[in-house]
């Protein structure tokens, strides 16, 4: 009998293993779907964050009049030439050019630091230099490189630098799900919308760690209106 017990538990333990392995939007899925409608606690948290914290989400923005650029977000970190480079002289160019919410991909370093790039693939391609190279890099050896050629790395204290310059940007970044460290390293929660895109388990996760304006993905529209989200995206 106790052997049994251990074969069970091994045998949950390797599930949730490999469930935690599969790429976000799978996990999500999975998550959504097969794991959370059976843990009512869940179902009952969910239910008390949204009482607590719906209210300030919804009044965090209302536009109905305005179309103009600061409407849009301007992603990975920036517009035209920029776009999905994340790097910093993108995201000062959207500025600029009068964007207020601006989208920052986030990938977490082998030191513990937040660093631009859309995937460490896209990183080493920006940079010219092997996935593996670039994934084993601290941050003081990545801020060295250029991206493009040219262009500055982008890191989570160059991120919080800028807003504390620019008080009308709004953050949106949806990466990394490490979001202790992403409020460690840019401590501006009231200006940063964050993706959850493991659904309701990062969600929660997301509101434990301090995240005041996380975003549910719409693509799951039966949970969206069961719990009314404030804030929801396509992502």
């Amino acid at each position: 009998m106790k052997k049994n017990k251990i074969v069970i538990l091994l045998c949950v333990l390797f599930s949730v293993l490999a469930v935690m392995m599969l790429p976000q939007q799978y996990r999500q899925k999975i998550w959504n779907k097969v794991l959370i409608p059976y843990k009512v606690v869940y179902t009952l948290d969910m239910e008390n964050i949204i009482k607590m914290h719906g209210g300030h989400m919804n009044a965090f923005y209302n536009n109905k009049i305005n179309h103009g650029k600061e409407c849009y977000i301007a992603h990975g970190g920036g517009v035209g030439e920029f776009h999905y480079k994340n790097c910093r002289e993108g995201l000062l160019d959207a500025l600029e050019k009068g964007f207020q919410f601006i989208e920052i991909d986030f990938l977490k370093t082998v030191d513990g630091h937040l660093v631009g790039g859309h995937s460490w693939f896209d990183l080493a391609q920006l940079v010219g230099l092997p996935e593996e190279e670039v994934r084993n890099m601290p941050l003081s050896e990545l801020k060295k490189l250029r991206i493009s050629g040219r262009y500055t790395v982008l890191s989570g204290v160059d991120v919080k630098s800028i807003m504390e310059e620019c008080a009308h940007m709004i953050l949106v970044t949806d990466k990394i799900n490490d979001y202790k460290l992403l409020l460690e390293e840019i401590p501006l929660p009231e200006r940063m919308l964050v993706e959850t895109v493991g659904g309701m388990y990062d969600y929660k996760v997301a509101i434990e760690a301090g995240v005041r304006y996380p975003i549910f993905p719409a693509s799951d529209i039966e949970i969206v209106e069961k719990y009314g989200f404030p804030i929801v995206g396509n992502f």
